[in-house]
């Protein structure tokens, strides 16, 4: 397992900065922000996606490496976004928990269309590591 994550922060660290800037924009909306409000259901439910799709990164990249496949643990958020979506209707727009709720989603949105790219790519045959040496 030990393995698995130093080989997965030796290719995050390799990412080009806009990538790792976007990165620490989904840990910190899908892993800080939802500490602020773990009163709330949705935010227990994200930050527990969150550690079963890091989870999931560290078995996939000590399987494969840091290659595009990574993408696939995302594939728990194809359940949290659909439930967030549905507990909007309950949530105001203009408290600082509706905009981290809207914001959580649109985001994670935009990642799973890259994640699936990524391993749409992966399953034709792109094999190669994402990051030269990892």
């Amino acid at each position: 397992m030990l393995r698995g994550v130093i080989r997965l922060i030796r290719g995050l660290l390799g990412l080009p900065i806009a990538i790792r800037l976007w990165l620490v924009i989904l840990v910190g909306l899908n892993m800080i922000v939802p500490l602020f409000f773990l009163d709330r259901p949705e935010a227990r439910i994200t930050v527990v996606t969150m550690l079963v799709a890091a989870s999931l990164m560290v078995i996939l990249t000590r399987a494969f490496g840091f290659t595009r496949v990574l993408g696939a643990a995302h594939v728990v958020w194809l359940g949290l976004i659909p439930y967030l979506w549905m507990r909007l209707a309950s949530v105001p727009a203009q408290d600082p928990y509706g905009y981290w709720l809207r914001a959580v989603m649109v985001a994670n949105t935009i990642s799973l269309v890259f994640d699936i790219a990524d391993v749409v790519r992966y399953a034709r045959g792109d094999r190669a590591p994402i990051v030269d040496g990892v």
